[in-house]
């Protein structure tokens, strides 16, 4: 890469840093994280925004805490990094909100591709107001013509 080795170390450290378009372009593929589906507090159902729960490894390497397009299946997702600091959970999580998705995936594996950051994580005031945002934050995944 413009006479540069491709090394892992370098990966991780983009990944790290958050620029996932980068280590993609280095890794020839989105960087992606998997694990199986496990119950969670049902705080995105309450929302309207049912989520996914993908227990990671521990020593999985994740970019920053924040909110992230991603694919699951070639389906477009809005991902969650973080700790929900609106519903004041400590453990990081990650949990995806799979569009035009309906299906019953507890206990099944998921591969989920992270593309680009959409927005640093935030806690909200009100529920109403973090549904909405999240909201938004689908509409913007939406209207993505990757």
């Amino acid at each position: 890469d413009n006479g540069e080795p491709i090394k892992s170390t370098r990966i991780r450290e983009l990944i790290i840093r958050g620029d996932l378009p980068r280590a993609a372009e280095l890794l020839g593929m989105n960087y992606f994280v998997s694990g199986s589906v496990m119950p969670g507090f049902q705080n995105g159902r309450r929302l309207g925004f049912p989520t996914a729960n993908i227990e990671t490894a521990d020593d999985k390497i994740l970019p920053p805490d924040g909110v992230y397009y991603g694919k699951i299946s070639s389906r477009k997702s809005v991902i969650n990094i973080g700790k929900n600091p609106t519903f004041g959970a400590g453990k990081r999580t990650v949990e995806a909100y799979i569009t035009d998705f309906h299906d019953n995936i507890y206990g099944k594996c998921l591969k989920a591709e992270l593309i680009e950051k959409i927005r640093g994580e935030i806690k909200f005031e009100s529920m109403q107001a973090l549904a909405e945002q999240i909201k938004n934050d689908v509409k913007w995944v939406m209207e993505r013509t990757d």
